[in-house]
């Protein structure tokens, strides 16, 4: 949950700007017929991963962007036709192939799915067949370990911080995530359904608020808030954890002891894909060990390719960041579905919270 980033780097691209591309770059059956149209994050495919592929199959790429898991949900209900590919999170895989988003892949057609972690695949028994397993990730903390007052360990400093902290928190822009953070900081399931739960870590958040600085995603440039020192601590993906590592010596990366929600992002073919067999060709073209590699490599998260592990680096494999192997992990889960009813309470709270 995909899910910042790409989880890489997270441009902010409004409804209508998306809609604009979209008749820009749909409107010509010429022209689609050629393109493999992919509804993805900012950065999430390596540029040198993409060229190489729209040479070897006479292809062109057209990335569509959205900036959060929602924002997806929002661009599909206004236009759901002519993504050939929709990088879709484990939370909201179910949900799409039952609005008939997408499609079933053919196993036949994507033969290095024999490279690919079993588990990765069978995690969410209801969507086996509708995604191909991509990345998976943590969801953590990171901070100016030169800037706060004492090491950060567990969610509850971010709900309440000492003065030090107040005002220099950057949560995230995603109502779900943000829910789940609060009741993992209560204590309680990511997935708890139960509305005396819920109404607690509506309560929580709204309390939180005027200790927050931003809810935006962070800037994964060297001139980030965070690296600035506006930023003290901030919600983040571990892959954008790493991405800004590489700017300053004083960024902590933390799993917290209560634990998060992990996720995993899938590629699944559009239910009204102009190109399903390049779609296809696509999937298995990315799961080649080398080309899942030198993914791994771009957007710094865990992959759920085994061949590709092979080629790659000590440092990249023993990265507590990227393979966390601490408790928090044991505490950590992944978002499930829910019921209706429930997630009309949870769009209403972060509805409540959210800019």
């Amino acid at each position: 949950m995909p899910r910042s980033n790409p989880r890489g780097v997270r441009i902010i691209a409004g409804l209508l700007l998306l809609t604009l591309c979209l008749t820009l770059q749909l409107g010509t059956a010429d022209v689609a017929a050629r393109q493999l149209v992919i509804l993805n994050w900012p950065d999430y495919l390596a540029p040198s991963v993409i060229s190489r592929f729209e040479k070897e199959f006479n292809a062109e790429v057209v990335e569509v962007h959205f900036d959060s898991d929602e924002h997806r949900t929002q661009a599909l209900l206004k236009k759901s036709k002519g993504y050939d590919l929709i990088l879709v999170s484990n939370s909201d895989l179910a949900a799409y192939a039952r609005k008939g988003w997408i499609s079933r892949y053919d196993p036949q057609q994507i033969p290095n799915l024999k490279h690919l972690d079993p588990k990765w695949q069978q995690a969410f028994p209801s969507s086996v067949g509708y995604g191909v397993p991509y990345f998976w990730g943590s969801v953590g903390i990171l901070y100016r370990g030169d800037l706060v007052d004492q090491p950060i360990t567990q969610w509850r400093q971010l709900f309440k911080p000492s003065a030090n902290l107040a005002g220099r928190i950057n949560m995230i822009h995603d109502g779900r995530e943000l829910i789940s953070i609060g009741l993992k900081s209560l204590g309680y399931s990511i997935n708890s359904t139960d509305p005396a739960q819920l109404a607690q870590v509506e309560q929580l958040l709204l309390e939180q608020v005027p200790m927050v600085k931003s809810y935006r995603y962070l800037s994964l440039k060297p001139d980030s808030a965070i690296i600035r020192g506006d930023i003290h601590a901030a919600v983040v993906y571990n892959g954008d954890a790493l991405m800004l590592q590489r700017y300053s010596d004083d960024l902590i990366y933390t799993l917290p002891d209560e634990g998060s929600y992990l996720w995993v992002d899938y590629f699944s073919i559009g239910a009204q894909a102009s190109n399903t067999e390049l779609a296809h060709q696509f999937i298995n073209f990315i799961n080649r060990p080398e080309i899942a590699a030198e993914q791994a490599n771009h957007v710094h998260y865990a992959s759920p390719n085994r061949a590709a592990l092979k080629l790659l680096p000590p440092e990249y494999l023993s990265n507590p960041t990227i393979f966390p192997t601490s408790v928090p992990l044991e505490n950590s889960e992944f978002l499930q579905p829910i019921s209706a009813e429930s997630l009309r309470q949870r769009n209403a709270i972060g509805a409540k919270i959210l800019p």
